[in-house]
């Protein structure tokens, strides 16, 4: 039989089935290897003077696309471009449907990279009020102070008449869904029509949900970014962010302002994250079935005040979630105590199996008290206008057994 010469994108999406293109992932390899390479070069030779030249001039750059192309002469210097990361990328942008995926070093590097290529100073970008705390440290401070970018932030009850807030300098709507930590969802296609009927760009941290239970592009979003620190990559031990668009033009914008402040991924840590993805829809039907257990639980305990979950029919954003999620909710819940913060704090202090510590994702379940954690950077003012209890605990549910999790929940909830 004739040996075809299969490109990336028909490895991750031939069967268009989510838990086949996680495991057939990215194969960057002449010698049959399952798994992807790491190449550690940080230089590469050319073929000629002339190569060079146009390749320093970024003149020959080739289009960002998910067939994983992996020609020599794509690849100049590992800030610019490297095989591993450009293999790995590929895998994403097949997975989240996207026409092309740069990786960068965390998470936050991707989203103010994003947001940097799309608005420079007297620009205006409107962001939901409920965001994870360093993306609204990045626009309420080092937008607004350091490069006089106009800031408005909106609550996302308010997001139906966004239109009211659009000015004629706005360039960017930034959302959050599900949000960090309210878990609140945004109607991406209502977004995305707002988007386009004013020519704005629409970003979406979609983090939270993974493409196995969201796919923002294909609801009109022009860019999806991600902290692959969490869900994609799975076991605590990277970091890593991804901007994803099908606008070819927006990711040049990207690249270029990633390869002046060099802020890429390293092959390492591609490496790492290439082995997450493979089973990151076992992992997150796993999760997205304990956490609906668990918010269950937590919903019919008499200490318990509310339970932040989308999978909750009692969730403001249920009947949403059911059209917008197609897999499930996703790994994460937060949940608000009757006594206030102290109560919080003797919670999380007294859990055995639950691991008392920051980031999400992760195989083990992970806790923490958003006040004095992850959205410490907000005042009591900012804390209420993002519906942040100050007892709010946020749970990130892991692969443990669901029933052991929840003993564990039930043995240091006696302790308020």
């Amino acid at each position: 039989m004739e040996q075809q010469n299969w490109s990336l994108a028909t490895y991750c999406v031939a069967p268009h089935v989510a838990g086949t293109a996680t495991l057939q992932g990215a194969r960057l390899t002449d010698f049959g290897g399952l798994s992807v390479p790491i190449h550690t070069s940080s230089t590469y030779k050319v073929d000629s003077a002339e190569q060079g030249a146009v390749l320093a001039s970024r003149k020959g750059w080739p289009e960002l696309r998910k067939d994983g192309s992996t020609a020599k002469d794509e690849f100049f210097y590992s800030r610019w471009r490297n095989p591993t990361v450009a293999a790995v990328a590929a895998h994403l942008a097949a997975l989240e449907r996207a026409e092309g995926c740069l990786l960068f070093g965390t998470g936050m590097a991707a989203i103010s990279t994003s947001v940097l290529s799309a608005v420079k100073a007297g620009d205006h970008i409107i962001s939901q009020s409920s965001v994870y705390g360093g993306t609204f440290h990045l626009f309420s401070h080092y937008l607004r102070e350091s490069f006089a970018v106009q800031v408005t932030f909106v609550n996302i009850e308010d997001l139906n008449t966004l239109e009211r807030y659009i000015r004629p300098n706005t360039k960017v709507i930034y959302v959050e869904s599900p949000s960090n930590p309210t878990l609140r969802l945004v109607n991406l296609e209502h977004i995305a029509s707002i988007g386009k009927k004013h020519n704005i760009l629409t970003i979406i941290d979609s983090t939270l949900a993974t493409p196995i239970n969201q796919q923002p592009l294909t609801l009109g979003i022009d860019v999806v970014v991600h902290s692959a620190t969490k869900f994609l990559s799975g076991h605590s031990d990277l970091t890593a962010g991804a901007v994803l668009s099908n606008s070819q033009d927006f990711l040049k914008q990207v690249l270029f302002l990633q390869q002046t402040l060099g802020s890429t991924l390293s092959p390492f840590d591609a490496f790492l994250l290439a082995r997450g993805l493979k089973t990151l829809h076992l992992r997150v039907s796993h999760q997205n079935n304990a956490a609906l257990k668990i918010a269950h639980f937590l919903d019919t305990h008499p200490k318990v005040k509310v339970v932040h979950y989308p999978g909750l029919s009692s969730h403001k954003d249920f009947h949403l979630a059911q059209r917008q999620m197609s897999n499930g909710c996703g790994g994460l819940l937060s949940f608000e105590l009757l006594g206030g913060r102290e109560d919080g704090r003797k919670v999380i202090e007294h859990l055995q199996v639950i691991n008392l510590a920051v980031s999400l994702g992760s195989v083990e379940s992970l806790v923490e008290q958003a006040a004095t954690m992850t959205h410490s950077q907000l005042n009591k003012e900012d804390l209420s206008e993002a519906g942040i209890d100050e007892s709010l605990i946020r749970l990130s549910v892991g692969i443990e057994n669901v029933d052991d999790l929840i003993e564990d929940l039930r043995q240091a909830l006696e302790y308020v």
